[in-house]
């Protein structure tokens, strides 16, 4: 059986199909080492996949998500590449810190820059620190648990706009 060889890199913006309502879900691959991505999603639902002309002016602080994901998407031929960021640079989207929990402690997760699959340091801290570090709930997603995730934030800012 022939080795599956990645048909996305670092910088690439992705579209992913939203599984309950429909539509698309646009994203940015921040860091990525087959199979495991780290990836910025944002807004708003697309009826159709997104150009990379819908990726103009977004920025990192306007991600609805970030997540840490496998690529079994793009494997099954699910997610698309439309493009690629112009002028590349890691230090516009770094790599956030995580927090993750472990039954009733907490841990600061850092990963490694070229291989997000590694983690460098796995430190207890408080609920106060990670707020205080700005570290995120670390949550490992399979493409349709990412899927049903960003379909679910982006129906409820949907929700928001209509009230």
């Amino acid at each position: 059986m022939p080795r599956w060889k990645p048909n996305y890199k670092e910088g690439d913006w992705i579209a992913l199909p939203l599984i309950r309502r429909g539509g698309w879900g646009l994203g940015l691959i921040a860091r990525c080492k087959a199979p495991t991505i780290i990836g910025y999603f944002f807004g708003p639902r697309w009826t159709e996949p997104p150009t990379i002309a819908a990726t103009t002016g977004l920025r990192r602080e306007s991600a609805l998500i970030v997540a840490d994901l496998g690529d079994l998407g793009f494997r099954k031929g699910e997610w698309l590449v439309v493009g690629h960021q112009p002028n590349w640079n890691r230090a516009d989207w770094p790599l956030p810190l995580f927090a993750a929990e472990d039954g009733p402690r907490l841990y600061l997760c850092t990963l490694q820059e070229e291989d997000p699959s590694e983690l460098v340091q796995h430190q207890r801290i408080t609920q106060e620190e990670a707020d205080r570090l700005g570290a995120i709930p670390r949550v490992v997603y399979g493409y349709k648990a990412l899927s049903i995730t960003l379909d679910k934030l982006l129906a409820e800012r949907e929700a928001q706009t209509a009230a």
